[in-house]
């Protein structure tokens, strides 16, 4: 399962801090268990075709950060804006790949 991350600046300044673009550990700590980390661009094209239920969650959250899981074949489960509060979004984490 991968944990997409969609930020607006600086992607590579994002990428390097890696885990620390989240800021809470009780997030960070339950979101290592179960996901690879990817730090993607918001406002550019991706590479690789995307299944329509992903580019559909893109389209929602335009012009925000915001975070996705989705399995290899990047269909999403869950996603959430960057400023969630921490029970919400470790009730996704803990979800997995749906019920």
């Amino acid at each position: 399962m991968y944990l997409l991350a969609f930020v607006q600046n600086d992607l590579k300044a994002n990428q390097q801090l890696g885990w620390g673009i989240i800021k809470s550990p009780a997030v960070i700590e339950a979101a290592q268990k179960n996901y690879l980390l990817i730090t993607l661009p918001m406002q550019e094209p991706l590479m690789y075709n995307l299944s329509a239920e992903l580019q559909d969650v893109i389209s929602k959250h335009r012009g925000q950060p915001f975070f996705v899981i989705v399995n290899q074949a990047l269909y999403p489960f869950a996603d959430w804006k960057a400023d969630q509060d921490d029970a919400f979004i470790i009730s996704r984490l803990e979800n997995g790949n749906g019920p």
